[in-house]
């Protein structure tokens, strides 16, 4: 997560209500045009200063104090480009305004005139004008020149110089930590903010920026341990077929179980921009009736990942061993390189590629039914963020392609999915998905003597509610339908889970 500022022109804004208390009370000139525009100044009816001080400057070129006030006239309009060589004459003219120069780093602050600026503090710094304002533009000065460090101690020494510019320099020292990556040194000088105002919009800010720095720092922490335990009700856990008649020797087809999880990870930096995550989880689901179904699976997976400008790109490679009725039944290797990219601040498209290689360890009866297979799959999902990106709405589409050895079970397939995950009253969240499997296999099966032609469908709803810390009590329902041309693969499927979940 990248932290951007956003919020610098809020303090910009506080420094100029502190100029604007700072005018310098100068005798007005003799011309009754100015000081009529000075009038409409200090009213601050701008737009009706504005011609009458031009009118002014027109009559009395030489006049410093026409150049200033039109100056600063043009300043609190925001036309800060004629406002530069305004001032630039109050500062030169005779009498020199000094007060012009803390008015004439502003504008060319605000211009992006870097050098210019830093060239006119230097002379507002050897004749001591304003030294608090001037070190507190120093340090955004030099902030916006990517000093940020030297921008730091500027922002102290304004602090030191006039305790009124404490927040405003706390604030700007915290914006700089965080583009230096201090993030520790940051969410210090934040949390002076909310200490000293904390009523203030500065403070407000800060909090904003202290919550944003506590979800980066979770969500860099190097070990990750998460763990579930669920109660779960399955309809149809030897999958049936519809068709009576076609298994009318299956009588046992529901259950409960219990279903335990685990996922181990830990994240480590390698560079800025480079980070590899080895993982490892574990999937056990006890049977309480049907223990011949019994299944524990292990995954190792180790996520090498790039961060580029816009998004990441990530290289998973894992190992699968799968145990079914406590006998070995299922290795796979796999690798699937994926690319996240950001096309907005809430757009996301995602970008895979999958290979598989499935190895059962069960020998079929017929060699036409061997798994073995080499596994393809390709897909492209686009994203919507919302809710300050806690919640999403996002659609995908697979295809997908299955060489087996056995030519029963080779097939290609199109897979669309959508997913909307919404939270809400804070500690919940809600979801709901479809997914449409069309599966078209590619030989004549060699048992029922037609071309299997399989329409899997699936619809689930999650909702989750975080009562402790990172603890949530999860319920999950799922629902399944196979239409199969062939009816020993044609079922439907009801599953419910409850349980909970505990992140570390």
């Amino acid at each position: 997560m990248q932290i951007r500022q956003t919020k610098t022109g809020i303090s910009i804004s506080i420094l100029f209500f502190l100029l604007v208390c700072f005018i310098p009370e100068i005798p007005a000139a003799d011309s009754s045009t100015l000081e009529q525009g000075i009038t409409y100044y200090r009213q601050e009816n701008f737009d009706e200063a504005l011609p009458i001080l031009q009118k002014a400057r027109k009559e009395d070129p030489s006049s410093s104090l026409a150049a200033y006030y039109l100056g600063i006239t043009y300043k609190q309009l925001q036309d800060y480009k004629s406002a530069k060589p305004n001032l630039i004459d109050a500062v030169t003219l005779t009498p020199k305004i000094k007060e012009a120069l803390v008015e004439l780093v502003d504008a060319l602050y605000q211009l992006g005139d870097l050098k210019e600026a830093e060239k006119y503090i230097e002379i507002a710094e050897k004749e001591e004008i304003k030294p608090a304002q001037v070190a507190f533009l120093k340090g955004l000065v030099l902030m916006k020149d990517n000093k940020d460090l030297d921008a730091v101690t500027a922002f102290k020494t304004a602090k030191e110089l006039d305790s009124s510019l404490a927040s405003a320099a706390d604030y700007q020292t915290g914006l700089a930590y965080l583009k230096e990556k201090r993030f520790k040194e940051a969410q210090g000088v934040f949390k002076d903010v909310i200490v000293f105002d904390p009523n203030s919009n500065l403070a407000d800010f800060s909090n904003e920026y202290m919550n944003a720095l506590k979800r980066k720092e979770e969500a860099e922490k190097p070990l990750r341990l998460t763990f579930g335990a669920y109660g779960e009700y399955d309809s149809n856990v030897v999958l049936k077929p519809s068709d009576a008649t076609v298994a009318a020797n299956v009588t046992d087809k529901a259950d409960w179980r219990e279903v335990y999880t685990f996922l181990g990870e830990y994240r480590q930096k390698i560079t800025e921009r480079f980070s590899i995550s080895p993982q490892y989880s574990l999937y056990r689901a006890h049977q309480n009736d049907l223990g011949i179904l019994n299944v524990t699976s292990h995954t190792f997976t180790v996520i090498p990942n790039y961060n580029i400008d816009k998004g990441t790109i990530g290289l998973p490679v894992g190992y699968n061993y799968t145990e079914v009725g406590e006998s070995k039944y299922l290795t796979t290797l796999s690798a699937t390189p994926t690319l996240n990219y950001m096309m907005g601040k809430a757009e996301m498209a995602q970008f895979t590629f999958q290979y598989q290689k499935n190895d059962f360890s069960r020998t079929p009866v017929i060699p036409d039914e061997d798994r073995d297979s080499n596994y393809f799959s390709g897909g492209l999902g686009l994203y919507h963020f919302f809710k300050q990106n806690t919640g999403f709405f996002g659609i995908h589409y697979g295809l997908n392609k299955d060489f087996t050895k056995g030519v029963d079970w080779k097939y290609h397939g199109n897979r669309f999915d959508a997913t909307v995950m919404y939270p809400f009253l804070k500690r919940f969240k809600a979801s709901i998905s479809g997914e449409a499997f069309l599966q078209d296999f590619d030989d004549i099966n060699t048992v029922f003597q037609v071309v299997r032609r399989d329409q899997v469908y699936t619809a689930s709803g999650f909702l989750s509610y975080n009562f402790w810390k990172e603890a949530e009590l999860q319920f999950r329902y799922t629902y399944v339908k196979d239409n199969s041309n062939i009816a020993l693969y044609d079922y439907d499927r009801n599953v419910y889970s409850l349980g909970l979940q505990y992140r570390y």
